[in-house]
Parts: structure tokens; C-alpha cells; sequence
């Protein structure tokens, strides 16, 4: 599931975006690719995120408005 997760996000915490040190060290080509293109993001250990199934996204409608809504249901789930 963890490795899901990472492929998702680019090998980098979606909060603080520092790169997956495990990846690194494994040298995953998108991990080290993020690190050298961005060297002051860091890197660190990372923890799984929930992947969220397909049909939460379904007909949420423009880009733009897609992420709003999906910043929206993450705070709505940081506050449980």
C-alpha cells in the first residue's frame, strides 16, 4: 500500500515535500529526479497516506474545483 502511496505522490510527503529517504537510498529514478531538481526540499522518512478509491472523485467537475474539494475533505478529515 506504501509504495502506492509513494508512486502517487512522487516519492515526497504531499505536507512538507521533502523526498522518501527509503527511495532515495533505493534510488528510485522519480525520487532522485525531485531531489536534484529540488535540492533545498529535503529528505526525510515518510508515513502512508489513505489512497482515497476512484469513485471519491467521480464528477467532481473542473480541475480548478477539484482541488478545492479535495483540500476541503482533507481538512474535513484532519478534524475527526
Amino acid at each position: 500500500m506504501k509504495l502506492k502511496a509513494l508512486l502517487r505522490d512522487g516519492y515526497r510527503c504531499m505536507i512538507t515535500h521533502r523526498c522518501d529517504l527509503l527511495s532515495l537510498l533505493k534510488k528510485v529514478p522519480d525520487a532522485v529526479e525531485f531531489v536534484e531538481a529540488n535540492p533545498s526540499a529535503g529528505s526525510g522518512r515518510t508515513e502512508l497516506a489513505h489512497i482515497f478509491p476512484p469513485s471519491t472523485n467521480k464528477n467532481m467537475g473542473e480541475p480548478e474545483e477539484d482541488t478545492d474539494k479535495a483540500c476541503a475533505i482533507v481538512k474535513l478529515l484532519l478534524n475527526l
